[in-house]
């Protein structure tokens, strides 16, 4: 007669070092061998049911080719080593690699090469070097690696392009709005692009460059802002950009804070 329970109370122990016990519960087996009674314990139920079944357990996942202590879960995006336990897999940079062991060896293999040969019934260990395994479109697909380098040097490049037209499109913007302010002296687009569309931006500039909670970098770009539409409408300084005036003047204001805040330091350390 063979029984199976679950046991709350099993115990077990942290690390090497003082053997201190904690409490895990574990999957515990019961049979009767020459008589006498004997226990299997596990965290694993389906371990603990094939030995109480005088049964090997069921191998979880896709077989790996080449590798028979090894198996792999494409859906749950798992690798599961010869006791059919879970293997963790440390992430580098945008891929998963996992530690395997091959004739005493660790290989550092990742993730997708992994499913792939799984999926395609080869050994993983036979994917040349200068191929990359991606995960495109619901599908692993081999690349070479120069053209993966050439792919991703082409993105690159179209994405500092689209940057920098952006940014050219930015300072055509500003330069249009300043040359209708001179050729109308109508102040309205003007502190309309100061004050609400640039402003924002400003701020979030401010609090990264300048590490300023964000209060702070408010009153910092309001007061930045107040000064340059002084400057340019009623002082009649000539500008050709609004976002760099606005910018260097919130430097100034945070420079000028900073001198009075010392200053003012410097005067209670004399009163006492």
């Amino acid at each position: 007669m063979a029984t199976i329970y679950y046991d709350e109370s099993s115990r077990g122990y942290h690390g090497n070092q003082g053997r201190t016990p904690y409490t895990r519960g574990r999957w515990v087996g019961e049979k009767m061998v020459n008589g006498k009674r004997v226990r299997m314990r596990s965290r694993d139920y389906d371990k603990v049911v094939a030995w109480v079944n005088g049964t090997k357990p069921e191998r979880k996942g896709l077989p790996l080719k080449g590798l028979p202590c090894y198996s792999v879960d494409v859906e749950r995006r798992e690798l599961y080593g010869k006791n059919g336990q879970v293997m963790k897999g440390r992430q580098d940079r945008n891929t998963v690699q996992y530690r395997i062991c091959i004739d005493n060896v660790r290989h550092a293999v990742t993730w997708n090469r992994l499913a792939y040969a799984a999926l395609h019934g080869i050994d993983v260990m036979k994917i040349p070097k200068d191929i990359v395994v991606d995960y495109r479109d619901g599908d692993y697909v081999l690349t070479y690696q120069v053209d993966k380098m050439r792919t991703i040097h082409a993105e690159r490049t179209d994405q500092r392009r689209r940057v920098i037209m952006d940014t050219l499109n930015h300072r055509q913007r500003e330069i249009d709005i300043l040359r209708r302010y001179y050729e109308t002296k109508d102040t309205q687009e003007l502190v309309t692009y100061a004050t609400q569309e640039c402003f924002n931006g400003m701020v979030q500039h401010v609090m990264k460059e300048r590490k300023c909670q964000m209060q702070r970098a408010v009153d910092v770009v309001l007061e930045a802002t107040e000064r340059f539409l002084q400057r340019v409408t009623s002082e009649d300084v000539p500008v050709i950009s609004i976002s760099s005036n606005i910018s260097s003047l919130c430097h100034q204001a945070l420079k000028e804070q900073r001198k009075k805040r010392e200053y003012n330091d410097n005067i209670k350390i004399l009163e006492l």
